[in-house]
């Protein structure tokens, strides 16, 4: 993990839907515990995010605060998973089994996956034999 946490700036790309965000936000989870300052951007053509994040500043009272403490908690469970995974991932392998992630769309992981990285590291294996 020390190797990628050693680099100035780590971009996460991918197509829509496969964990960008996830994965982006648990590195960025797992540098900021090891000391790195750290700072987590999306930058996306269609600006979901800065919509989402100005309808939640537009809900007021009790419902916005629930619904500000419900996405935190939420990402933070994210960002936990995530973290667990890519700590799980170089226990077993190292970077060189991280780096399998970054070779190709069908390497990133399954929900499923995320809670199991020996069986990630499995499937990305046996997809290079």
């Amino acid at each position: 993990m020390a190797d990628i946490l050693d680099k100035r700036l780590v971009f996460v790309t991918g197509k829509g839907g496969v964990g960008k965000t996830t994965l982006a936000a648990s590195l960025g989870l797992v540098a900021a515990r090891a000391g790195k300052r750290t700072i987590v951007c999306e930058v996306a053509q269609q600006e979901r995010m800065s919509r989402v994040l100005q309808q939640r500043r537009n809900i007021g009272g009790i419902t916005g605060a629930v619904h500000k403490l419900l996405g935190i908690e939420q990402k933070m469970r994210q960002y936990e998973v995530g973290e667990r995974f890519v700590r799980g991932v170089y226990e077993i392998g190292g970077r060189p089994a991280f780096d399998a992630v970054w070779h190709a769309p069908r390497n990133l992981p399954t929900v499923a996956e995320l809670n199991e990285p020996a069986r990630w590291l499995a499937r990305v294996d046996a997809a290079r034999v």
